[in-house]
């Protein structure tokens, strides 16, 4: 019982914590603030075009590019066109 209430008090410290870093206003050109999305399928990459079948189980929140867009390796939301091949 002990280890339940400590490992709620915990993620609920962390969600506070994260919550402050950043927040629906905070978001980038191109992207969207998404709550409680799996890690694995939050956002399209420009190395990853296509979102899995099959997700993570986690719930995480943040600034993700929206639907028309792609991470690329300097972390922007760019056109699938600004891609590199």
């Amino acid at each position: 019982m002990k280890l339940h209430v400590l490992a709620t008090f915990a993620a609920l410290l962390a969600l506070a914590i994260a919550a402050r870093a950043e927040g629906p206003g905070d978001c980038a050109t191109n992207e969207v603030w998404k709550e409680c999305v799996s890690s694995s399928c939050a956002e399209k990459a420009c190395t990853r075009r296509v979102i899995p079948p099959f997700c993570t189980a986690d719930c995480i929140f943040g600034c993700y590019c929206d639907d028309d867009h792609y991470r690329n390796a300097e972390g922007r939301c760019v056109t699938e066109e600004e891609c590199p091949p």
